[in-house]
C-alpha cells in the first residue's frame, strides 16, 4: 500500500512528499529521501534513548542554564537567522497557545544536543508491538513528561501542566515531523517545522541554539519580570544621588556583574538615552543598540554605541573595550570604517580604565584624524561620562543621573526593546543592580 500526504506533487520528485507504505514511510525533503521504518526499537535506538535519558538524569539541562547565567557560553557566535527563528517561536506564546510548540522545540535540541545521532522526527518508540513505534524512534512524549516540561517549569522558564506538551493529539500523529504533518497545532508551528528541518538538515548548532532557548525563556518569565520591576522601581525612587555617584556606582557595577564588556556597552547606551530625554542633544537621536550576536560583525554599524542625525547618517560612535586599554588593532578597525562612513564627527573607544596612550597609538590615532576629518577619542568610562555630560548645567546634572539610572535598568529590564534589544540573560545583571541599589538606603 502506498500513499502519500502533503497534498500532489504532479509526479515529480522535486517537490516535498511523503510516501507511506505497510511497514515504513518515506520522507522527501530539501531533494533528499529518507526511510523510516517502523517496528520495534533497535537495539541502537534503546541505547540512543538510554543515553538521553541519563544525560537528563545526570543534570544535563541544569549544566546548561548554569553555562549560560553565568557566561560560559558565548551566544554571540549564534547565526542572525538562526536567534530569529527561536525567537520568532517564543514570541508565539501567547495566554492561549504556543506552549506546547515551545516545549517541543526544547525536547528536540535538548535531545539532539545530547545525541546527534537520533532523529528528532521520529517521536515514538517501543520496545513491544503494542503501541506504533519506529525502529529509530524515541518516546518523546515520556522524555517530554518526565525531564523538560518539569525543567522548564521547576526553574520557572514556563508554566506547563504535569503531562508536558503532548498531552494532546496535535504531536502524536503516526506521521515523522516534516513540513508534511498536518495535526492541526495552535501558535507558531510553521516556524517549528523550520527548526526541525534545521535540526536534521545540519544547518544550526542545536547545544548552542538550546542555551539561547533558554536565554529568551529566562527573559520572558514571570521570575524574571519580577526581578525587572523591582530593579526598575528602585531605580526610580532613586532621584538624590549626584552625576558622579551614579557614574561611580555603575563603574563598580560594571567591574562586580558577568559578561562585563557587554554590561559596559549598556551603561553607555543609557547615557546617551538620557541625554536624548532630558533634551541635551535635541538635533540627534540614538541609534538601537547593537544587538551582542551581530556586534563583532559590525554589519552596517561604525561603533557599538552611536548617534545619529534626522537624516539618519552616522555623527557619533563609540566602541566599548573593557579590559582591552591597548587599542592598536581596534584603531586600525576604526579607520577602515570611518573610511566609508563620512558622516561621523566623533568617533572612539571607551575604556573601564585609562587607555594605553604610547607613542604609536598617538601616531596612529592623529592619521585617521587627517585622513578622515573624524576626531578620534581614546578615553576611560569615567572620562566618557564626564566628557558626554560637559554641556549639561550643573543644576541639571541630578536629573541627568537618574534619567541614566532609570535607563539602565529598564534595559537590562527588557523594558525599551524598542532602543536595547538584549537578547543576552539579563536575570544576573538585574540581581546585581538590585544589590547596589538596596545597598543605598
Amino acid at each position: 500500500m502506498k500513499g502519500t500526504t502533503g497534498g500532489t506533487h504532479a509526479g515529480t520528485d522535486a517537490e516535498n512528499h511523503l510516501d507511506v507504505y505497510a511497514d515504513r514511510s518515506v520522507l522527501h525533503v530539501g531533494g533528499t529521501a529518507l526511510t523510516f521504518r517502523e517496528g520495534v526499537q533497535s537495539e541502537e535506538t534503546r541505547k540512543r534513548y538510554r543515553r538521553i535519558c541519563d544525560a537528563f538524569e545526570s543534570g544535563y539541562l541544569q549544566k546548561v542554564l548554569h553555562d549560560v547565567q553565568s557566561g560560559k557560553i558565548d551566544l554571540s557566535v549564534l547565526p542572525d537567522d538562526v536567534a530569529a527563528l527561536l525567537t520568532k517561536i517564543v514570541d508565539g506564546i501567547s495566554e492561549n497557545e504556543g506552549r506546547a510548540v515551545v516545549c517541543i522545540c526544547f525536547l528536540q535540541l535538548a535531545v539532539k544536543s545530547i545525541d546527534p545521532s537520533q532523529s528528532v522526527r521520529l517521536h515514538k518508540g517501543g520496545s513491544t508491538k503494542k503501541n506504533f513505534s519506529w525502529v529509530d524512534g524515541i518516546s518523546m512524549r515520556s522524555l517530554d513528561a518526565k525531564y523538560t516540561s518539569k525543567f522548564l517549569r521547576d526553574n520557572s522558564l514556563m508554566s506547563m501542566n504535569a503531562f508536558g506538551a503532548m498531552m494532546t493529539r496535535s504531536f502524536a500523529e503516526n506521521y515523522p515531523y516534516s513540513s508534511l504533518y498536518k495535526a492541526s497545532i495552535r501558535g507558531p508551528a510553521d516556524s517549528w517545522v523550520e527548526l526541525v528541518d534545521r535540526i536534521e538538515l545540519d544547518t544550526l548548532n542545536p547545544a548552542l541554539a538550546l542555551a539561547y532557548f533558554m536565554t529568551l525563556l529566562k527573559n520572558r518569565s514571570e521570575a524574571f519580570a519580577e526581578l525587572s520591576d523591582k530593579a526598575c522601581r528602585l531605580a526610580r525612587a532613586t532621584k538624590s544621588l549626584s552625576f558622579d555617584q551614579v557614574r561611580e556606582g555603575l563603574s563598580d557595577f560594571i567591574d562586580r556583574t558577568t559578561y562585563s564588556a557587554r554590561a559596559l556597552e549598556v551603561v553607555l547606551h543609557g547615557l546617551l538615552q538620557a541625554l536624548i530625554q532630558t533634551g541635551a542633544m535635541p538635533d540627534n537621536r540614538i541609534a538601537p543598540l547593537c544587538q551582542m550576536r551581530t556586534a563583532n560583525k559590525k554589519a552596517g554599524t561604525v561603533g557599538d554605541v552611536e548617534i545619529r542625525d534626522f537624516d539618519d547618517e552616522v555623527v557619533e560612535a563609540w566602541d566599548a573595550k573593557y579590559g582591552k586599554p591597548y587599542l592598536w588593532d581596534e584603531l586600525v578597525e576604526l579607520g577602515e570604517k570611518l573610511g566609508q562612513a563620512t558622516s561621523v564627527v566623533k568617533a572612539g573607544f571607551v575604556v573601564d580604565r585609562k587607555p594605553d596612550m604610547r607613542a604609536d597609538i598617538l601616531d596612529r590615532k592623529s592619521e585617521i584624524e587627517q585622513a578622515t576629518g573624524t576626531s578620534i577619542y581614546l578615553m576611560s568610562f569615567e572620562e566618557w561620562a564626564r566628557f558626554q555630560s560637559g554641556n549639561v548645567p550643573k543644576d541639571g546634572k541630578t536629573a541627568l543621573a537618574h534619567e541614566w539610572l532609570v535607563a539602565v535598568a529598564e534595559s537590562f529590564g527588557r523594558k525599551r526593546l524598542d532602543v536595547a534589544p538584549i537578547d543576552e540573560p539579563c536575570e544576573t545583571w538585574l540581581k546585581d543592580l538590585i544589590a547596589w541599589l538596596e545597598s543605598l538606603s
